[in-house]
């Protein structure tokens, strides 16, 4: 192994993992999940599942994402890869799933689990197949950025088992179980398509700078447009129901028409929040205010629609309560501000 191909692992395997991390937190916007239970799926999708997973696939004797620089060879393509870590994979976010259940509240944080989870299992194996690739070295070559992009792959296919799983968040232990196999079945046939779809179109001549080796190319792709195609669709559905919840708490003077209008807006709160930092106590009240109309919309929302309750949830009333408290204390701190 040639000097600094751990660096070059490193810096093409983790830190765009790093990076893809930051972004899906940021992305749960409304109700953040907390570090210490996403820190748990990251260390199943980093650690455990690709261990799994290599040691089966070795045992079976096919190849491995861990192993993989870019495209699978047509040669060794095998269906028994994809649908395989899709199923270890789903074990991973249904065992994480049973851990944070109270937390999963809506199909987003479903899918923030699940990605975070297909997150750690694309870091692992991207930085192992760098590592195993000494011709790569010190230098950059264009497999690189190429291993980077697919490792995307392995985050869309875990955000739709999470997002699948989480349909069935508050039923029974068989609908759960049903829920995992249909989001491995979905994810395995999406790998499935990654995999094979360039044999299928090129009819398997696939040479460098030839039209079958871009194709060959275009199903690395796949996974950061179907993540931002989800994660869209995931964000406006919240922002639904977030709007929907909180008008009637409009109509009763709990939550003021200029609040609902920042927190149904991600970057209309974003500019709020920092706007408030270095005034004292305003960022801190503001963050405060706005997270209990949300966590007031969840909760009115799961007694309309799930008929339950998270234990992490108070009592409506508490909630009007707080939010009115929590005003007062953020109208007093503005007013202590020299502007």
């Amino acid at each position: 192994m040639e000097p600094g191909s751990f660096l070059t692992a490193f810096v093409w395997g983790v830190l765009p993992a790093a990076v893809l991390l930051a972004i899906v937190y940021w992305l749960d916007r409304y109700e953040k999940e907390p570090l210490r239970l996403l820190a748990i799926a990251l260390l199943f999708g980093a650690i455990l599942a690709p261990l799994v997973a290599v040691l089966l696939e070795d045992a079976l004797d096919v190849r491995s994402s861990a192993f993989v620089s870019t495209a699978i060879p047509f040669g060794q393509l095998t269906a028994v890869t994809p649908i395989l870590e899709e199923v270890i994979r789903g074990l991973a976010i249904l065992v994480v799933f049973f851990l944070v259940r109270y937390e999963v509240d809506d199909l987003l944080d479903g899918m923030v689990y699940g990605a975070v989870v297909g997150i750690g299992f694309g870091m692992a194996a991207n930085f192992w197949a760098i590592l195993q690739a000494p011709n790569f070295g010190q230098s950059i070559t264009p497999q690189l950025p190429g291993i980077m992009v697919a490792g995307f792959n392995h985050v869309f296919y875990g955000a739709v088992i999470g997002v699948i799983i989480a349909t069935a968040r508050r039923g029974t232990l068989a609908r759960l179980a049903g829920a995992a196999v249909v989001g491995v079945a979905v994810a395995a046939g999406l790998h499935l398509v990654h995999d094979f779809l360039p044999k299928w179109l090129s009819s398997g001549n696939a040479q460098p700078g030839s039209a079958a080796g871009v194709i060959s190319n275009i199903p690395n792709f796949f996974g950061l447009v179907g993540l931002a195609v989800l994660v869209v669709w995931l964000l406006g559905r919240e922002k639904v129901l977030v709007g929907r919840e909180l008008q009637e708490e409009v109509a009763a003077g709990v939550v003021t028409r200029d609040e609902y209008a920042t927190v149904t807006n991600s970057f209309k709160r974003f500019r709020r929040l920092l706007s408030s930092l270095g005034k004292g106590d305003q960022w801190r009240l503001r963050r405060r205010l706005y997270t209990l109309e949300v966590e007031l919309a969840f909760r009115k929302h799961m007694q309309r629609s799930e008929r339950t309750r998270a234990a992490k949830f108070q009592d409506e009333a508490a909630y009007r309560q707080q939010i009115v408290e929590t005003r007062n204390e953020l109208q007093g701190a503005s007013k202590g501000v020299a502007p």
